[in-house]
């Protein structure tokens, strides 16, 4: 029973999520922008902002800053935040 956390044909597996979500979380940081989640652990949640983590992680049309940007305001908008925007 493999689903998108345990991978299938034409989904990563949870590895691949997390070695993105570290890459795009040291990205974040040596920004220097006020970023209050873990990517990798909440890549991992069965929740509505681990699916927007994974989509976005996943999406091949995106580059990094604009992954980053994405991540950023859209995790800041889910925790109800009104800072979303990201320089």
């Amino acid at each position: 029973m493999a689903g998108a956390l345990g991978g299938s044909p034409g989904k990563p597996a949870v590895t691949e999520f997390t070695q993105k979500a570290d890459l795009l979380q040291s990205f974040i940081q040596a920004k220097g922008i006020d970023f209050d989640f873990s990517l990798a652990a909440t890549s991992r949640e069965q929740t509505v902002a681990g699916q927007f983590v994974r989509d976005v992680l996943d999406a091949a049309d995106l580059s990094d800053d604009e992954r980053m940007r994405v991540l950023v305001a859209g995790l800041r908008a889910l925790a109800g935040r009104d800072d979303l925007r990201v320089d």
